[in-house]
Parts: structure tokens; sequence; C-alpha cells
């Protein structure tokens, strides 16, 4: 088939294709992110193969962990200026480039847990910590395209800082999850870590409290300024949000504004297809229509 509306959402260890249906996916597809930029092309290309595209598309929506063409530190190569020229010529349709955030906020507006909002922060905890806003019905993209960018938030103003990874990012990304598990006794990463706090591990439930208290806090901060009718919780972490919501509201509770404090805080409701939903639509509305 051909003439299809595709997202892709370029992850630091995995990438996704989706193929937008008229509500959610017709299709999904998944494969390891690849080391270089023609290998990237090639991985989309093929996915969209798999899912059965095999002619020219309609458009194709992709969002990067960064800032797209200009900074995307987990898969440099992404912010290569030529990535929606040679996406789009082997693709055979135009691309719009955005942050995967923002992608998942425009899908969850469109069809999941902001569905109906006007305004929304969203913050997504996976490889990396980004962040989206929806404000009056529109994603904010801010004057260079990170607008959101919650990973870069400020805890501890001890903290010595680091030019390519935010406070919040080392803080409560993958690679925290993975340290704090190795330091239990018996090591797990971060899967294991979780797995053990779902099973009353008191230790690894500390652990996860602590998180969630630390994620809470940042939504506090964050929350406070913008004002949403919602918050958002996505990225791999969202599967964690049960263990984590008790820790995020005591944070909201105590640091937040009095009227973030009557927001509710929900899990992304299309979990990990969020980014491809949200590319399905900016591939069809356009970079104008929803920022």
């Amino acid at each position: 088939m051909s003439g299809e509306w595709v997202g892709v959402d370029a992850g630091g260890t995995t990438t996704r294709v989706g193929v937008a249906g008229t509500r959610g996916l017709a299709g999904r597809a998944a494969a390891a992110t690849p080391a270089t930029l023609g290998e990237f092309v090639a991985t989309v290309e093929k996915l969209c193969r798999e899912l059965g595209v095999t002619g020219p598309v309609k458009g194709v929506g992709v969002g990067v962990p960064g800032v797209a063409g200009e900074w995307v530190p987990n898969v440099p190569y992404l912010a290569s200026p030529d990535l929606s020229e040679v996406l789009s010529r082997r693709l055979g349709g135009p691309v719009t480039l955005s942050n995967d955030a923002q992608l998942a906020l425009l899908g969850e507006a469109r069809e999941g847990a902001a569905s109906g909002c006007r305004s929304a922060l969203l913050v997504s905890v996976g490889t990396g910590v980004g962040g989206a806003l929806l404000v009056d019905g529109r994603v904010m993209r801010g004057a260079h395209g990170s607008a959101g960018a919650m990973g870069w938030l400020v805890l501890d103003p001890s903290d010595a800082g680091d030019p390519n990874r935010g406070a919040l990012e080392r803080r409560l990304a993958g690679p925290a999850w993975n340290r704090a598990g190795a330091e239990l006794t018996p090591a797990r990463d971060s899967y294991g870590l979780i797995a053990s706090a779902r099973n009353g591990d008191r230790d690894a439930a500390t652990v996860v409290a602590r998180m969630g208290r630390d994620l809470g806090a940042a939504i506090a901060g964050a929350g406070s300024l913008v004002d949403p009718e919602v918050v958002v919780v996505a990225g791999g972490l969202a599967a964690a949000f049960d263990l984590l919501h008790p820790a995020i509201v005591a944070a909201i509770e105590r640091w937040g504004s009095p009227q973030l404090r009557r927001v509710p805080v929900r899990p992304a409701a299309l979990g990990a297809d969020a980014g491809l939903v949200g590319g399905g639509y900016a591939a069809r509305e356009g970079d104008g229509a929803w920022w």
C-alpha cells in the first residue's frame, strides 16, 4: 500500500514506526536504533515495508530525543540538517521533524490522557527525561524547538551541571534507575528494581518512592508555572506509574501551588504509541496546524 501517514519515534535505544489509522495506529514495528544516519533511514524504510507500506507515503512525522536539526545528545546524527531531506527522498513524502515529547503530547491531546484539554504538561522519563506543554490547545514549540525540556530542571542548587545532560535527566532517567538498582543487594537493573518494589521489597520500594518524590518535585515547579488542566507522565516509566503516583502526589501537595494540587496526574493513555500517534497527526496537519 502507499499514500499512508507515518509516525516515527527515534529513541536512544529503539526506533519505532507506526502507520496512522483513523484513530490510533493501523500497525507498528520496531528495531534497535542504529549507529549512523544512513542506517537509520534504511531502518525506517525497512520497518515501513514490514508494515506493508510499499509506495510513496503521504507524509512522515518524526520525533527525536532533543532539538531536531540542532542537538540530539543520545543519537547525535539525528541532529543532522540533512535528516528531513534524506528521509523524504527515501520514503517519497514530506517529513515533519519535532521533539519526541512534543509529539507524544500531541498524540495524548488528540486521543489520550489530555484529550479535550486546552492546557497540559507532559513529562517523559525513559532513556532521557523530556517534556512538553499544551497551551491554548496547541503544543508549544518555543523559540528554538525545546519548550517543555523538563530534563534541565534543577532540584539541587549544588549540582555541578553538565553541558549535555540536564540535572533532572541525570537524576531520573534510565541510567539513574540502573545505578540505584546496582547499589542494592542483590544488584538489579531498572526493570528488576521496579519488579522488586512491586513484589514488596522494602529497599526497592524506598528507591522508587525517592524517584517518585523527585519527579513530583519537578512537576510541582513546572506545573505551578504553567497551570495545566492535567499532568501526563509518559515514557518507559509510565509502566510504573501506580508505584510512583503516591510519592508524586505527596510532592505536589508539599511544593505545588494551590491550583496545581487540584490537577490530576495521569499516565499516558497511549503508552509507547503516544509519539507514533502524534507523529501521524503532525504529518497530516503540518507544522503550523498544531504549534
